[in-house]
């Protein structure tokens, strides 16, 4: 065995495990941050009522890539006939509050989630579709002088039936 062998084998070796780790820094950072959309099943809402909808927060046991404490947002909708749906929105790092004024498009009654943590926040409504109610996500950065970030659109993460 040369020299010349030994090092090849062993640099390949060691540019697969790089390319590996960074698709997973990647997939952490990312891709993970909101949870899929779950499928949504209808349920039977005599009235048109929409339901109450409850945000709450629980600090993750993991930290972002920064070493930031991550929190979970969950939402609650209790409809009138007493069914009660609970869901995991995202895992996001820094902190959540609830906005004192909702968006005009926002369900009445609901509140603006804004989680916010070194320079980049995420923003969640409620929205009421066609066929379901719908939690939209955005993500913003902080401005400053020298840079004014582009404006991003709501994405619709997860719905709940009307």
């Amino acid at each position: 065995m040369t020299l010349k062998t030994f090092f090849t084998g062993r640099t390949l070796i060691f540019v697969l495990l790089v390319i590996v780790g960074g698709g997973i820094f990647a997939y952490q950072a990312y891709l993970s941050r909101i949870e899929p959309s779950k499928a949504v099943t209808p349920v039977e809402n005599e009235s048109e009522e929409p339901p109450v909808f409850t945000w709450k927060f629980e600090e993750a046991s993991t930290l972002n890539l920064d070493g930031l404490p991550e929190t979970r947002i969950f939402l609650q909708a209790q409809y009138s006939n007493e069914e009660i749906i609970n869901k995991l929105i995202a895992t996001v790092p820094g902190s959540c509050n609830e906005l004192p004024d909702a968006d005009k498009d926002s369900v009445p009654g609901s509140a603006t989630v804004q989680c916010y943590a070194a320079g980049i926040g995420d923003l969640f409504k409620i929205t009421k579709g066609e066929k379901s109610y719908r939690v939209e996500h955005k993500i913003f950065e902080e401005a400053s002088p020298d840079y004014n970030p582009p404006s991003q659109e709501y994405e619709v993460i997860t719905e709940f039936p009307l």
